[in-house]
């Protein structure tokens, strides 16, 4: 854990429980596509048990050689699935603009295909304000890699970028990639014990308070 405040000069975000609520729509959609598609009828626990990998290689991984098809119809039904989640977390589209306003580069690593991350942004009206978009791979989790390819295309130094999730396993790999690791505990699913004891260099149980930390510290000259 960092010792002293560090300065932000870029900001990577997650998008599931940290820009938005979207874990259950998520969780709710893969599970009726596999079940739609000739696999088991999993309990939520059953769906985010696959997780590790993109949506395409929880379908592979639910239903083998038949999971492009079900991709397809994932995909197909995803927008409309966001009636689930209709809009970012109260507070989030207000700090995502301020930061934009401000010159900080923002950027999205998510553990989703990059397809359905830019579809959620571009559907809560907040994609024109991210520089870069990565998503996760059909074979595992790779944010490290995702968020060191973005602070080296950015060109900033990695200790002044923070990666901002939800889950214990984003302080690991924001840290492994050098970047100030900030757990975001403000999702109903979030775990502050868990996040706390990941190790974060920052957590933040409430969208405000995180705006008013970066408030100071974030792209200021």
């Amino acid at each position: 854990m960092l010792t002293a405040e560090p300065r932000i000069s870029g900001i990577v975000f997650d998008l599931d429980g940290t820009i938005a609520e979207t874990q259950p729509m998520a969780v709710e959609l893969i599970g009726s596509t596999i079940a739609a598609h000739g696999g088991p009828r999993l309990p939520p626990s059953g769906v985010t048990a696959l997780f590790g990998p993109d949506e395409k290689g929880v379908l592979r991984s639910a239903l083998g050689e038949t999971w492009e098809t079900a991709w397809e119809d994932y995909l197909g039904r995803y927008l409309e699935m966001h009636r689930l989640c209709p809009a970012p977390f109260p507070g989030m589209a207000d700090l995502l603009e301020s930061l934009y306003l401000r010159g900080c580069p923002l950027g999205l690593v998510t553990g989703k295909t990059a397809t359905t991350g830019l579809l959620s942004l571009e559907f809560f009206g907040v994609g024109a304000w991210f520089r870069s978009v990565e998503g996760g791979s059909i074979d595992g989790l790779v944010k490290t890699e995702r968020i060191s390819g973005i602070v080296a295309e950015w060109g900033l130094d990695p200790a002044e970028v923070a990666y901002v999730g939800d889950n214990r396993l984003d302080v690991s790999e924001a840290h492994a990639a050098g970047v100030v690791a900030v757990s975001a505990a403000w999702s109903e699913f979030a775990d502050p014990g868990i996040l706390r004891a990941a190790g974060p260099d920052f957590m933040f149980e409430t969208v405000a308070g995180f705006a008013a930390w970066l408030d100071e510290r974030a792209c200021r000259s």
